[in-house]
């Protein structure tokens, strides 16, 4: 089933350029789309949410006041948890908490509100909310969700509702790719086609670019995956998927010296993020075992 009967959504290229992560893109579409109504909050979301993404969360702060629209006080919220200090988050999360009890209908508070859950790496704090919308963006990041905890099963289920509500829709055809990749075998070639022509229909952008050097990787071409990821590199030096990525392929390549520059640049620009973090946690349990075995061969 898709929405082709549909009357035409005078946000689509906005919404084309977010979803591929193109968000500088989005918010020069927003300058020029003529709306009215609900799909102004609508589109100055998508906005906000682009000004997040690019880390740039003091023009979220100034521009949304108090007495925002709740979609739009959610964002806010979002930008302030994404700003905080880490003994900050708790306090943020119980706000986005208290605005999803009343209004659980609101699918941007839902959105928030598992967003933050999901960067936190609070897994099922973030199904939980999500479990409660059967918007298409929400279903969405429920198969990013699973498919980072392994429950490919579960994550199908997720991406057939979407292709039920809209099987062209750019974010159903992102869940089936990722779904594609996870499944392994022939589905990964299906994934990079799906990544490919959203790149060819829009822009090249370092998300595209990342998913593409996914595909490659697991299909042992590792050349093509450390192309795809210098020119995300190219695009945008700060990106933490690429840096991720970067170390990644780097080390497959046994290029170990040149990954330990990009670990350096992870630890310095993200030290928060989920991964750097565990490769820290990693390493600190290495040195330990390592000590031990010292202390009993002295």
């Amino acid at each position: 089933m898709s929405r082709q009967d549909a009357a035409p959504d005078e946000l689509f290229d906005l919404k084309a350029s977010f979803y591929t992560g193109n968000y500088q893109a989005c918010i020069d579409e927003a300058q020029k789309v003529r709306v009215s109504g609900e799909k102004i909050v609508e589109r100055d979301c998508f906005v906000f949410r682009s000004y997040i993404a690019q880390n740039k969360f003091r023009v979220v702060l100034d521009a949304i006041k108090s007495s925002a629209d709740a979609s739009m006080k959610a964002v806010r919220l979002y930008a302030e948890f994404m700003a905080g200090a880490p003994d900050k988050k708790n306090a943020v999360l119980s706000q986005l908490d208290d605005m999803l009890q009343k209004d659980a209908s609101n699918d941007v508070v839902v959105l928030m509100a598992a967003s933050a859950y999901y960067t936190v790496g609070n897994f099922e704090a973030a199904l939980r909310c999500l479990h409660q919308s059967n918007d298409l963006e929400c279903l969405n990041l429920s198969v990013k969700i699973l498919l980072s905890i392994n429950r490919v099963d579960l994550a199908g289920k997720e991406q057939k509702k979407m292709c039920d509500l809209d099987e062209d829709s750019i974010l159903t055809q992102l869940a089936t790719a990722w779904l594609n990749v996870a499944r392994g075998g022939p589905k990964i070639q299906d994934a990079y086609h799906i990544f490919q022509d959203l790149q060819e229909r829009f822009q090249s952008t370092p998300f595209l670019l990342n998913s593409l050097a996914v595909c490659n990787v697991n299909q042992g071409r590792i050349d093509d995956a450390l192309d795809c990821v210098k020119e995300a590199y190219d695009k945008d030096s700060n990106n933490v998927e690429t840096l991720v990525n970067f170390v990644t392929i780097l080390s497959l390549s046994g290029k170990i010296e040149l990954a330990k520059r990009y670990i350096s640049q992870l630890n310095e620009a993200h030290p928060q993020h989920p991964t750097v973090l565990e490769w820290a946690a990693k390493e600190e349990e290495f040195d330990m075992l390592s000590s031990q075995i010292l202390a009993n061969r002295a």
